[in-house]
């Protein structure tokens, strides 16, 4: 919740939400190429912190010291990880520089993007030591959160109470 309120009072430093004309089809090259590049940092960070958590739980809750049976456990923990980087780092990219699309939706199309990509990996015919296979993995939840929150910008600009902001689902 931290790096969303960062990115909503930056953004309101920026002056982003506080224009008077708000059009959301001359911003979206911006909003999109900020909500990738913050959703591929946000999804190493986060990759890199569950395997990391996920890891050393295991070597924690195991009896004989973990090792390399505690691969699993690091697995789990660095997709679980990637994933809630993407989605919180595409919606804090996005609102960075003015977007008013829903926090709601972009874990929507997180979602829908990280089932399309398992359904990929789990046809019989793909050879999961290709790094090209992880890379389209990665891929598909990415472009599912900038489409899911791109999908639920509104064309009335930023919506505010009483000068604050309201965070859309």
């Amino acid at each position: 919740m931290r790096l969303v309120a960062l990115g909503l009072l930056v953004s309101q430093a920026l002056g982003g939400p506080a224009r008077a004309a708000f059009d959301p089809e001359e911003d979206r090259p911006l909003r999109i190429t900020s909500a990738t590049g913050f959703g591929i940092l946000g999804g190493a960070a986060g990759g890199f912190t569950g395997a990391l958590a996920g890891g050393l739980l295991c070597e924690a809750a195991s009896s004989d010291g973990g090792g390399f049976g505690c691969i699993g456990g690091a697995l789990i923990g660095g997709l679980t990880g990637e994933f809630i980087g993407i989605w919180l780092g595409s919606y804090a990219g996005a609102e960075l520089v003015g977007g008013n699309g829903g926090l709601g939706w972009t874990l929507v199309g997180t979602t829908s993007g990280a089932l399309l990509a398992a359904a990929v990996l789990s046809v019989g015919q793909v050879d999961l030591g290709d790094i090209g296979w992880w890379l389209l993995a990665t891929a598909l939840p990415l472009a599912g959160s900038v489409i899911g929150y791109e999908l639920s910008t509104s064309r009335e600009g930023p919506r505010t109470i009483g000068g604050s902001f309201m965070i859309p689902f």
